[in-house]
């Protein structure tokens, strides 16, 4: 079912608004060739700025991410 028709139905705890429009988004989206290559240079990018002996959590589980699992391997 489409999303404007659900509306009436959801028990939201504040008032929407009376008119609602549909948005669509779009991003751009270069191609990289080499997503291992390109996913390293971020990364060391990043870990030049850490200082020895410090810790980094990693987490991932993203929507909309094409090519996550070459990513996170990588």
């Amino acid at each position: 079912m489409r999303l404007m028709e659900q509306i009436p139905n959801l028990n939201f705890p504040a008032p929407l608004p009376k008119s609602l429009f549909v948005v669509d988004q779009r991003f751009d989206a270069p191609k990289i060739d080499d997503i291992p290559s390109a996913t390293r240079q971020a990364v060391d990018k990043l870990a030049a700025r850490m200082k020895p002996g410090a810790t980094v959590a990693v987490g991932v589980g993203s929507r909309g991410i094409a090519n996550l699992p070459i990513i996170v391997k990588a």
